[in-house]
């Protein structure tokens, strides 16, 4: 009896790791979401571009274990905006993995991008808290960023599309500091010399002419 209790538990136990490997699993490997036509989507975003990807970075791991809502950052040079204050280059913050429903486009595009703010429930989802960097947006896969040649350009509120905001303008040379009091009024003094100076070498050379 106890031989067998021992046989039955030693086949038993790789069946229940293998269960909690799988129901585990599930969760990480799944991302559903709800069916919206791109009207509605773009109603939803708050910005829409198209633009091609020029560089992704994956962010530093925020925990001993790597996830797969570790932070992505997407540029794309932008070409066209429809919605939104967009850059001529700009960041979008995903997750890496589209398991957890990051951002997934193939290639360099040209992308047809659509973007939630910072305070997006599902990047909230990912990163709680976290602060993104200035003029960064969120995406990911359920706002329906596709390529531009799946569907052509979006007709968002009837308006046409218009160039993104341009790259700031380096900040002016400093002016030259004016030059000290002091320094202002030692140059008119010499300048007063000098003039006299000027005047009595005419006098003279008048008087010799005359005397001559």
């Amino acid at each position: 009896m106890t031989i067998r209790r021992l046989v039955g538990a030693a086949l038993t136990v790789p069946v229940l790791i293998g269960g909690l490997v799988l129901v585990t699993a599930r969760p990480a490997a799944a991302c559903s979401c709800a069916v919206m036509s791109e009207a509605k989507q773009a109603a939803y975003a708050d910005a829409i571009f198209a633009g091609t990807l020029i560089d992704r970075r994956i962010g530093e791991p925020t925990g001993a274990v790597t996830s797969s809502t570790r932070m992505a950052v997407w540029t794309f040079e932008v070409s066209r905006v429809y919605k939104g204050a967009v850059s001529r280059r700009q960041e979008i913050a995903t997750a890496m993995s589209g398991a957890s429903c990051g951002l997934e486009l193939s290639g360099p595009g040209p992308f047809l991008v659509f973007a939630r703010r910072p305070s997006d429930a599902v990047a909230k989802s990912w990163w709680g808290d976290r602060q993104l960097d200035p003029g960064q947006y969120v995406s990911h896969l359920c706002l329906g960023s596709r390529a531009l040649s799946d569907g052509g350009e979006p007709t968002v509120g009837g308006l046409p599309p218009s160039s993104p905001a341009p790259a700031p303008s380096p900040a002016p040379a400093p002016s030259p500091p004016p030059a000290p009091a002091g320094v202002a009024i030692g140059v008119g003094a010499l300048a007063a010399v000098v003039a006299a100076a000027l005047g009595l070498a005419a006098r003279k050379a008048r008087r010799r002419a005359n005397a001559d």
